[in-house]
Protein backbone atom coordinates (compact mmCIF):
# COMPACT_ATOMS: atom_id res chain seq x y z
CA UNK A 1 0.00 0.00 0.00
CA UNK A 2 1.21 3.39 -0.73
CA UNK A 3 2.01 5.76 1.89
CA UNK A 4 -0.74 8.65 1.44
CA UNK A 5 -3.26 5.57 1.50
CA UNK A 6 -2.28 4.08 4.18
CA UNK A 7 -2.25 7.81 5.88
CA UNK A 8 -5.57 8.50 4.67
CA UNK A 9 -6.56 4.81 6.01
CA UNK A 10 -5.71 5.97 9.33
CA UNK A 11 -7.46 9.45 9.15
CA UNK A 12 -10.45 7.39 8.03
CA UNK A 13 -10.54 4.79 11.39
CA UNK A 14 -9.74 8.04 14.22
CA UNK A 15 -12.60 9.53 12.40
CA UNK A 16 -14.62 6.51 12.63
CA UNK A 17 -13.74 6.16 16.24
CA UNK A 18 -14.88 9.44 16.99
CA UNK A 19 -18.31 9.45 15.27
CA UNK A 20 -19.09 5.81 17.00
CA UNK A 21 -18.02 7.02 20.44
CA UNK A 22 -20.27 10.47 19.84
CA UNK A 23 -22.87 8.23 18.84
CA UNK A 24 -22.90 6.43 22.18
CA UNK A 25 -22.93 9.31 24.09
CA UNK A 26 -25.62 10.70 22.27
CA UNK A 27 -27.46 7.30 22.63
CA UNK A 28 -27.04 7.59 26.46
CA UNK A 29 -28.20 11.02 26.57
CA UNK A 30 -31.44 10.18 24.79
CA UNK A 31 -32.37 7.06 26.71
CA UNK A 32 -31.85 9.58 30.09
CA UNK A 33 -34.00 11.96 28.42
CA UNK A 34 -36.94 9.69 28.32
CA UNK A 35 -37.21 9.42 31.67
CA UNK A 36 -36.33 12.93 32.45
CA UNK A 37 -37.94 15.36 30.19
CA UNK A 38 -40.53 17.54 31.71
CA UNK A 39 -39.46 16.09 35.12
CA UNK A 40 -36.86 18.43 36.38
CA UNK A 41 -37.90 19.54 39.68
CA UNK A 42 -38.13 15.89 40.68
CA UNK A 43 -34.71 14.85 39.00
CA UNK A 44 -33.46 17.82 41.36
CA UNK A 45 -33.67 14.58 44.41
CA UNK A 46 -30.77 13.71 42.31
CA UNK A 47 -28.73 16.84 40.79
CA UNK A 48 -27.45 17.82 44.39
CA UNK A 49 -23.36 18.90 44.26
CA UNK A 50 -21.18 18.76 46.81
CA UNK A 51 -22.23 21.83 48.15
CA UNK A 52 -25.97 20.66 49.20
CA UNK A 53 -26.56 19.48 52.45
CA UNK A 54 -26.32 15.96 53.33
CA UNK A 55 -28.92 13.79 53.24
CA UNK A 56 -30.98 13.58 56.58
CA UNK A 57 -32.50 10.29 57.79
CA UNK A 58 -36.28 10.08 57.27
CA UNK A 59 -36.31 8.27 61.48
CA UNK A 60 -39.17 5.82 62.48
CA UNK A 61 -42.85 5.71 60.72
CA UNK A 62 -45.45 7.20 62.48
CA UNK A 63 -49.42 7.08 61.51
CA UNK A 64 -50.34 10.13 59.22
CA UNK A 65 -54.02 10.01 59.42
CA UNK A 66 -57.16 8.19 58.61
CA UNK A 67 -59.35 8.97 55.50
CA UNK A 68 -62.60 7.64 53.86
CA UNK A 69 -62.45 7.17 49.96
CA UNK A 70 -61.81 4.20 47.68
CA UNK A 71 -59.21 6.50 45.64
CA UNK A 72 -55.75 7.15 46.20
CA UNK A 73 -52.88 9.24 44.41
CA UNK A 74 -49.65 9.73 45.17
CA UNK A 75 -46.30 11.76 43.61
CA UNK A 76 -43.33 13.03 44.99
CA UNK A 77 -42.25 10.12 47.06
CA UNK A 78 -38.37 9.54 47.00
CA UNK A 79 -38.57 6.05 48.78
CA UNK A 80 -40.15 3.14 49.50
CA UNK A 81 -44.09 2.82 48.87
CA UNK A 82 -46.09 0.19 50.42
CA UNK A 83 -49.82 -0.34 49.56
CA UNK A 84 -51.57 -3.37 51.80
CA UNK A 85 -55.39 -4.28 52.18
CA UNK A 86 -56.95 -2.76 54.85
CA UNK A 87 -60.14 -2.10 56.27
CA UNK A 88 -62.85 0.53 55.01
CA UNK A 89 -60.84 3.49 55.72
CA UNK A 90 -57.37 4.48 54.63
CA UNK A 91 -54.23 4.44 56.98
CA UNK A 92 -51.82 6.60 55.91
CA UNK A 93 -47.77 5.98 57.76
CA UNK A 94 -44.77 7.54 56.79
CA UNK A 95 -41.19 8.76 58.03
CA UNK A 96 -41.36 12.01 55.46
CA UNK A 97 -42.81 15.35 56.14
CA UNK A 98 -46.14 13.82 53.43
CA UNK A 99 -48.94 16.27 52.54
CA UNK A 100 -52.17 14.72 52.42
CA UNK A 101 -55.41 16.31 51.19
CA UNK A 102 -58.76 14.68 49.95
CA UNK A 103 -61.13 15.85 47.16
CA UNK A 104 -64.33 13.83 47.10
CA UNK A 105 -63.39 10.26 47.00
CA UNK A 106 -59.81 11.14 46.05
CA UNK A 107 -56.98 11.14 48.95
CA UNK A 108 -53.55 12.78 47.48
CA UNK A 109 -50.19 12.44 48.96
CA UNK A 110 -47.62 14.24 48.00
CA UNK A 111 -44.72 15.63 49.71
CA UNK A 112 -42.46 18.78 48.81
CA UNK A 113 -39.80 18.52 51.06
CA UNK A 114 -39.01 14.20 51.04
CA UNK A 115 -36.11 15.16 48.28
CA UNK A 116 -34.15 16.66 51.54
CA UNK A 117 -34.45 12.89 53.24
CA UNK A 118 -33.23 9.12 53.04
CA UNK A 119 -34.37 5.94 53.60
CA UNK A 120 -38.01 7.20 53.74
CA UNK A 121 -41.41 4.84 53.66
CA UNK A 122 -44.73 5.65 52.67
CA UNK A 123 -47.14 3.13 53.65
CA UNK A 124 -51.30 3.40 52.79
CA UNK A 125 -53.30 0.73 54.14
CA UNK A 126 -56.81 0.39 52.83
CA UNK A 127 -59.91 -1.35 50.72
CA UNK A 128 -59.03 0.63 47.66
CA UNK A 129 -60.73 0.65 43.89
CA UNK A 130 -58.18 2.78 42.16
CA UNK A 131 -54.61 3.78 42.64
CA UNK A 132 -52.53 6.19 40.70
CA UNK A 133 -48.55 7.04 41.12
CA UNK A 134 -46.41 9.30 39.82
CA UNK A 135 -42.70 10.65 40.17
CA UNK A 136 -41.66 8.26 42.64
CA UNK A 137 -37.70 7.24 43.03
CA UNK A 138 -38.04 3.71 44.77
CA UNK A 139 -39.14 0.77 44.85
CA UNK A 140 -43.59 0.28 44.70
CA UNK A 141 -44.88 -2.24 46.06
CA UNK A 142 -48.69 -3.10 45.65
CA UNK A 143 -50.12 -5.97 47.83
CA UNK A 144 -54.34 -4.97 47.26
CA UNK A 145 -56.35 -6.00 44.77
CA UNK A 146 -57.70 -3.32 42.69
CA UNK A 147 -59.79 -2.40 39.68
CA UNK A 148 -56.79 0.21 38.32
CA UNK A 149 -53.56 0.70 38.34
CA UNK A 150 -52.04 3.78 37.13
CA UNK A 151 -48.10 4.25 37.48
CA UNK A 152 -45.91 6.46 35.72
CA UNK A 153 -42.34 8.54 36.35
CA UNK A 154 -40.89 5.71 38.81
CA UNK A 155 -37.30 4.98 38.84
CA UNK A 156 -37.34 2.00 40.99
CA UNK A 157 -38.99 -1.53 40.37
CA UNK A 158 -43.10 -2.15 40.90
CA UNK A 159 -44.22 -5.22 41.73
CA UNK A 160 -47.63 -6.06 42.30
CA UNK A 161 -48.60 -8.98 44.50
CA UNK A 162 -51.83 -8.54 43.89
CA UNK A 163 -54.23 -8.97 40.83
CA UNK A 164 -55.93 -5.68 39.19
CA UNK A 165 -58.28 -5.66 36.60
CA UNK A 166 -56.53 -2.71 34.55
CA UNK A 167 -52.55 -1.58 34.72
CA UNK A 168 -51.27 1.59 32.63
CA UNK A 169 -47.77 2.32 32.86
CA UNK A 170 -45.68 4.58 31.28
CA UNK A 171 -41.67 6.03 32.07
CA UNK A 172 -40.45 3.57 34.53
CA UNK A 173 -37.18 2.96 34.75
CA UNK A 174 -36.63 -1.15 36.44
CA UNK A 175 -38.24 -4.04 36.63
CA UNK A 176 -41.51 -4.66 36.46
CA UNK A 177 -43.85 -7.48 37.82
CA UNK A 178 -47.88 -7.68 37.79
CA UNK A 179 -50.56 -9.75 37.96
CA UNK A 180 -53.27 -8.60 36.09
CA UNK A 181 -56.99 -10.04 35.27
CA UNK A 182 -58.15 -7.86 31.79
CA UNK A 183 -55.68 -4.95 30.26
CA UNK A 184 -52.20 -3.71 30.70
CA UNK A 185 -50.94 -1.12 28.66
CA UNK A 186 -47.16 -0.69 28.96
CA UNK A 187 -45.54 2.69 27.66
CA UNK A 188 -41.69 3.52 27.84
CA UNK A 189 -40.51 1.03 30.15
CA UNK A 190 -36.52 0.50 30.48
CA UNK A 191 -36.51 -2.82 32.26
CA UNK A 192 -37.57 -6.83 32.54
CA UNK A 193 -41.48 -6.74 31.91
CA UNK A 194 -43.28 -9.53 33.80
CA UNK A 195 -47.18 -10.14 33.11
CA UNK A 196 -49.05 -12.89 34.90
CA UNK A 197 -52.29 -13.61 33.94
CA UNK A 198 -55.19 -16.18 35.48
CA UNK A 199 -55.15 -19.86 34.73
CA UNK A 200 -56.74 -21.31 31.50
CA UNK A 201 -56.09 -17.14 30.30
CA UNK A 202 -54.05 -16.07 27.22
CA UNK A 203 -53.30 -12.53 25.98
CA UNK A 204 -54.39 -10.58 22.76
CA UNK A 205 -51.07 -9.00 22.51
CA UNK A 206 -49.98 -5.93 20.26
CA UNK A 207 -46.66 -4.83 20.35
CA UNK A 208 -44.98 -1.56 19.00
CA UNK A 209 -41.28 -1.00 19.66
CA UNK A 210 -40.22 -3.16 21.49
CA UNK A 211 -36.17 -3.48 21.82
CA UNK A 212 -35.73 -7.18 23.66
CA UNK A 213 -37.50 -10.64 23.98
CA UNK A 214 -40.83 -10.84 24.09
CA UNK A 215 -41.68 -14.37 25.25
CA UNK A 216 -45.40 -15.34 25.76
CA UNK A 217 -46.46 -18.41 27.63
CA UNK A 218 -49.64 -18.13 28.47
CA UNK A 219 -52.37 -20.01 27.55
CA UNK A 220 -56.06 -20.69 27.85
CA UNK A 221 -59.71 -19.99 26.33
CA UNK A 222 -60.18 -16.57 27.69
CA UNK A 223 -58.68 -13.32 26.78
CA UNK A 224 -56.24 -10.41 28.69
CA UNK A 225 -55.64 -7.32 26.36
CA UNK A 226 -51.92 -6.29 26.28
CA UNK A 227 -50.52 -3.78 25.07
CA UNK A 228 -46.77 -2.51 24.89
CA UNK A 229 -45.07 0.57 23.11
CA UNK A 230 -41.57 1.80 23.71
CA UNK A 231 -40.30 -1.35 25.90
CA UNK A 232 -36.33 -1.74 26.30
CA UNK A 233 -36.12 -4.95 27.88
CA UNK A 234 -37.50 -9.25 28.04
CA UNK A 235 -40.76 -9.02 28.56
CA UNK A 236 -42.43 -12.11 29.86
CA UNK A 237 -45.86 -13.22 29.92
CA UNK A 238 -47.38 -16.01 31.72
CA UNK A 239 -50.10 -17.41 33.92
CA UNK A 240 -49.88 -17.30 37.47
Amino acid sequence: MKKGGLLGLTLFLVVALIVGLLALAFLGMALLGIFTLGHGDWFKLSSCHCECSPLLEAGEIKEVGVYNGSKVYISNVPGKLIVESGNSSIVISSNLPVNVSQLGDEVVISCSECYKYKNGIVIVRGNLSELEVGKVMGKVEVGTPLKVLKIGDVMGSVEVLSPVEVFESGDIMGKVRVKVLKLVKAEDVLGKLEILVPRNYSVDLKVDDVLGNVKNEAKGDKKVKVELEDVMGRVEIVNG
